[in-house]
């Protein structure tokens, strides 16, 4: 988590399984996008699992947060298919 000044400005949900990481959530506050905020939760993150034995990350991106990870030099390897009963607020048809 980012705090800015008392305030939580970005936090991030990862969860680790071996030498594997699956990045499943990165977020920013609104008031706090485009001040690199995510992109300091994904490093900080990033930087811990390397230190301590992970090789493999796994991002689950939204169409939005797909730059974050290409800014990193993540490839994309695949793009698997999501089916939402009833409305979403992270995937539109867009994205499909």
């Amino acid at each position: 988590m980012v705090d800015a000044g008392g305030t939580p400005a970005g936090s991030g949900t990862f969860v680790r399984s071996g030498d594997h990481v699956g990045v499943y959530r990165v977020a920013t506050r609104p008031e706090f996008q485009r001040q690199r905020i995510g992109r300091a939760v994904l490093d900080a993150a990033m930087s811990y699992y390397l230190d301590h034995g992970v090789t493999t990350f796994t991002p689950e991106a939204t169409a939005a947060g797909v730059r974050l990870y290409e800014q990193i030099g993540v490839m994309t390897v695949s793009q698997p298919s999501v089916f939402v009963i009833g409305t979403s607020t992270q995937a539109s048809a867009e994205g499909a």
